[in-house]
């Protein structure tokens, strides 16, 4: 996937706002990036209860994506983050394959300095595209997609930037 991402916060003037935005030629996908399984988890609930039901948003929550034509809410793919821990306790167990490229996890760190260094220095940091690829070479958008971490109507539809 290519194209101009961002994710933002703020709590100026009591206003608490986290978004993930995303603008391509065919379009943008706007979420508000909420995190439904901690919430669950807080609130008491585990994915064991209920694993069909585990990690949707609600409607209200759903990301909207605007295209030439039309604009329409879409929901997030169901969040599975139990699937990251069991892939990780079998990869260290087994010496298999892990759930995230070493490659994959430097990339997130780059952005977390970043971001620490923002709000250190109240500026803001720019993160080099970092072209991290899957261990077979498929870009990430695919794989985000294929793999259900992104709403692929989303990933069509802004994929492609001038």
């Amino acid at each position: 996937m290519t194209g101009n991402f961002g994710v933002s916060a703020s709590k100026l003037n009591r206003l608490v706002v986290r978004e993930f935005r995303a603008y391509g030629e065919n379009g943008s996908f706007v979420s508000s990036v909420t995190d439904v399984q901690a919430q669950a988890i807080r609130a008491g609930r585990r994915p064991a209860d209920d694993l069909a039901a585990w990690g949707y948003e609600d409607p209200s929550l759903w990301g909207t994506l605007r295209t030439r034509s039309d604009e329409e809410r879409v929901p997030s793919a169901q969040g599975g983050y139990h699937k990251f821990y069991e892939e990780f306790a079998l990869a260290a167990a087994t010496g298999s394959k892990p759930p995230v490229a070493t490659e994959e996890a430097a990339a997130a760190l780059a952005v977390l300095d970043a971001a620490r260094v923002s709000a250190l220095e109240g500026r803001m940091v720019r993160v080099k595209a970092c072209g991290v690829a899957s261990d077979d070479g498929e870009p990430q958008g695919e794989r985000l997609s294929k793999e259900g971490w992104m709403n692929p109507k989303a990933i069509e539809a802004i994929d492609k930037v001038p």
